[in-house]
């Protein structure tokens, strides 16, 4: 092998050695960055299923909220709003 040759080998090598250490990067960042979004897609799909549970218990709460204050202070500490329309009367809670 004469010195082109080599010197075009060992170009070459270094050219396939960062492509295949670049890739392995990648395909774990790759991996990482799937991991998170399943475990995004997950939280999403757990709100969904939890939502129409949640809001039942905050309009029972907003109702009952004139008896006990306490039931108000829970709807302004969450922050949650809620519009009961009671015999054609919308009222708002807190």
């Amino acid at each position: 092998m004469n010195k082109v040759q080599s010197v075009v080998f060992n170009v070459v090598s270094f050219i396939l050695i960062v492509a295949v250490c670049s890739d392995i990067f990648l395909s774990q960042k790759t991996r990482e960055l799937s991991m998170k979004i399943n475990q995004m897609q997950n939280a999403i799909i757990n709100a969904r299923r939890v939502e129409p549970i949640l809001t039942d218990i905050s309009i029972k709460i907003a109702k009952h909220s004139n008896e006990d204050p306490r039931l108000k202070e829970i709807l302004v500490k969450y922050s949650m709003q809620v519009k009961i329309d009671e015999q054609g009367v919308e009222k708002d809670y807190p």
